[in-house]
């Protein structure tokens, strides 16, 4: 434990070393249409979990985003991508503690953490939090009632879950063993689709595999699974006509985007069929399905099964309308039964937070590409309609859900790919790690950018066969700077 707890560590610190120069400077302010917006926020009372996915409550109009900054028992907490941070009456922030414990049981305390928090991969319900853990390989639950000692332990592991994975992938081909294994440890570790609290005691996701385990997995790849938060089950819900890119989940349905990927039993291989492309509900079953918007593929996707996967994009809804982006273009919405769908936004659109309190929209402009050297400018308007008004430009942007949340007078915004709980100061050592960022918000009142830092210094300890453990010197410091 303590050897893999120091090389995530060091992982971390090493892959934020090399990240510090892009992610401090990563916005700036756009001096053509100016910094600061008039647009209302919320009062930056703490928000009321919901009851089902525990994520905030807005108005009269529950919302399935994935959020940021949420309430668990009273205490709001910031989920900054990797690492969690309580919020104070003050505005200061602390670290959320987690312990570490060995195989024997036992809890060392002064150990720095382990577990690594990716928004969109997880689930909060109360002081209930449920995510994937990519350090152990399991699906896990980590107790947020305190704060100080959040406890964490494992509720289904890979190996459990082999037996199902293996039926569902002999059904059509036969692999042995061993492949298959490869392709649960992708599903328990490597998860990159959100998952999604179904209010029923499941937590549901879609298996999106990645390129080094597609070949074994197409028999169940883009398929929808639901995993019981007592760890009694794991399953996925069979049903052959449809694969799912991206899911949202109300009131006992399952609204999903259909990108027409589809496995061919007798050639053992993956087509595309157009005639399912679109966005559906069904139940949480798999029964009553039931098509909501006709959509096309985009030229990117080229035919190709996964490519036409990937362009199939986003859902959320909020109140009784259901936003989507066609293939990273403009933002829509449609009722949950369907009917004709309302163009939200004038120009792409790659992510975006509603604050349905405010009435507004916060969105990031323009097509995700790998490589844009002139940034994404995040601009705000009004949901009823209105003029846009630029807020910053961003080259740190994602099209995954989870990553924005509006409270108080911030927009706040993380970052799964380049941010790390803490940096590693070596006492015993020459190298030292400087300070990168690990949080953003902007603020709306004033508009500017502030980023979280937060730093703790720590000692090696070498034990038997070069095995090393690190221990924490005092508390981390946190603090956040104008940018």
């Amino acid at each position: 434990m303590k050897k893999r707890l120091l090389a995530v560590l060091c992982a971390s610190a090493i892959i934020l070393s090399l990240s510090a120069a892009g992610c401090a400077n990563n916005e700036k302010k756009d001096s053509s249409e100016g910094t600061k917006t008039s647009t209302s926020s919320q009062t930056g009372k703490s928000d009321e979990s919901s009851a089902a996915s525990g994520e905030k409550e807005v108005t009269d109009a529950a919302s399935t985003q994935k959020t940021i900054i949420f309430n668990a028992g009273g205490q709001k907490i910031y989920n900054s991508g990797a690492a969690l941070y309580a919020i104070k009456d003050n505005n200061t922030f602390e670290f959320v503690e987690t312990a570490v414990e060995e195989e024997s049981g036992k809890t060392y305390e002064g150990m720095l953490p382990s577990y690594v928090f990716a928004s969109p991969q997880q689930v909060i319900t109360g002081t209930d939090a449920y995510f994937f853990d990519k350090d152990s390989g399991t699906f896990a639950h980590l107790d947020l009632s305190d704060t100080k000692n959040a406890k964490k332990e494992t509720v289904y592991t890979a190996e459990k879950a082999l037996p199902v994975i293996k039926a569902a992938i002999q059904k059509n081909t036969e692999l042995d063993d061993e492949q298959i294994q490869n392709v649960a440890y992708c599903l328990f570790s490597t998860v990159s689709s959100p998952i999604v609290d179904g209010g029923d005691g499941f937590v549901y996701g879609t298996f999106t595999p990645g390129p080094e385990y597609y070949e074994i997995s197409k028999p169940i790849a883009y398929q929808i699974y639901r995993i019981a938060k007592d760890g009694s089950k794991f399953e996925f819900i069979e049903d052959d006509s449809y694969s799912a890119s991206s899911i949202a989940i109300k009131d006992g349905y399952i609204y999903y985007y259909d990108g027409g990927f589809a496995y061919d039993k007798e050639k053992h291989d993956a087509t595309t069929d157009m005639s399912r492309v679109g966005i559906f509900k069904m139940k949480t079953d798999g029964s009553e399905k039931k098509e909501l918007v006709k959509t096309a593929l985009t030229s990117e996707s080229d035919g190709n099964p996964v490519e036409a996967m990937k362009c199939s994009g986003r859902l959320d809804i909020v109140g009784d309308e259901l936003y989507y982006i066609l293939s990273q273009g403009q933002l829509y919405k449609v009722g949950l039964e369907g009917g004709n769908s309302t163009q939200v936004t004038k120009k792409d659109c790659n992510n975006y937070y509603i604050d349905a309190a405010s009435g507004m929209l916060y969105y990031s402009q323009g097509k995700l590409q790998k490589n844009e050297p002139n940034g994404y400018p995040v601009v705000a308007v009004p949901l009823a309609g209105g003029d846009e008004k630029a807020l910053f430009i961003t080259t740190n942007t994602s099209s995954v859900p989870g990553m924005w949340t509006v409270d108080g007078d911030y927009l706040y915004l993380s970052n799964i790919d380049g941010y790390s709980a803490l940096l590693l100061k070596d006492k015993n050592h020459e190298s030292e790690f400087s300070p990168s960022a690990c949080g953003r918000r902007w603020n709306l009142k004033e508009g500017y950018m502030e980023i979280l830092y937060a730093q703790v210094e720590v000692e090696y300890e070498e034990g038997a066969f070069g095995v090393k453990s690190v221990k924490r010197v005092g508390a981390p410091t946190i603090k956040w700077e104008k940018e």
